[in-house]
């Protein structure tokens, strides 16, 4: 009977090391991150975050709560009882540490919507990278856009991709008065 006792002791700890070891792949941070975004728990997100990712998130919170406290609490609630359903999420690697994942979901209306989520891995634990200057952008735009920086160098100096509508518009004005 002892014996059975300490195989059980054994194998329970066994399960129990083996479950703690798991570490989350990028696409459960991804689905756990934009599922905690679209409830407005922006405190859950932000754990799931780097330091960029968590001022982010406190810049949100701070815009969100400009409605006043109680407005934001109705919201959250409403929010947290929204259906939202995720139903995918596919991730590329863009180098070891860096992946970009698209989590798929469909909004209240039912409405299929996706959203880039950036993970990097620090200290072998895959975080949400957003900041509000690249917040909407994916990482591959950011690198092809050279992180606008300045979004005016690729403007040719002649103004040659100018919208030649506004002056249209501004020379239909002039001619109706």
């Amino acid at each position: 009977m002892k014996t059975i006792k300490n195989l059980s002791f054994i194998l329970l700890t066994a399960v129990f090391l083996y479950s703690c070891s798991k570490k989350a792949k990028p696409e459960d941070v991804a689905t756990a991150f934009q599922t905690s975004f679209l409830k407005l728990d922006f405190d859950k997100a932000s754990e799931l975050g780097t330091d960029k990712t968590k001022e982010f998130m406190k810049t949100m919170k701070g815009f969100a709560m400009m409605m006043g406290e109680e407005k934001f609490k109705e919201e959250k609630a409403k929010a947290e009882k929204a259906k939202i359903e995720i139903t995918g999420c596919k991730c590329e690697a863009l180098d070891d540490n860096k992946h970009e994942c698209t989590v798929s979901y469909k909004n209240e209306e039912g409405n299929e919507e996706s959203s880039p989520v950036v993970l990097t891995k620090v200290d072998g634990k895959w975080l949400v990278d957003m900041s509000k200057e690249d917040a909407g952008m994916n990482a591959k735009e950011n690198s092809e856009n050279g992180d606008m920086e300045n979004p005016d160098e690729n403007i040719p100096e002649d103004g040659s991709d100018i919208d030649s509508s506004t002056s249209d518009a501004s020379e239909m004005q002039s001619d109706s008065m």
